[in-house]
């Protein structure tokens, strides 16, 4: 599956289950403070999932593995960050 099927399923199942989600990935040049944000952002009560979307064999660029370990010490039990190949890697963050 490729990494935009596999966002397309992620953002529907959180949607679906009652995560407000948006999508900062596009076809399109983005601003240079968007470009390694992760895919998906969604919020949901006082929670927030952080979806990087990668297929099954790509690899996080360095901008967004200094993102995410800028976030390191900020995340826990209300904000997670996860580097989604599947569905299943959203279903298991997205359980509050």
């Amino acid at each position: 599956m490729s990494e935009r099927q596999t966002q397309r399923e992620i953002v529907e199942y959180l949607r679906a289950t009652g995560w407000k989600a948006k999508v900062f990935s596009s076809n399109r040049r983005q601003p240079s403070q968007l470009r390694d944000w992760p895919d998906v952002v969604a919020f949901r009560h006082d929670h927030c999932l952080l979806v990087e979307c990668k297929s099954e064999t790509g690899r996080l660029r360095k901008g967004q593995t200094a993102f995410r370990d800028e976030l390191r010490d900020h995340l826990g039990l209300h904000v997670r960050y996860v580097v989604a190949r599947s569905l299943a890697d959203v279903e298991a963050a997205s359980r509050l």
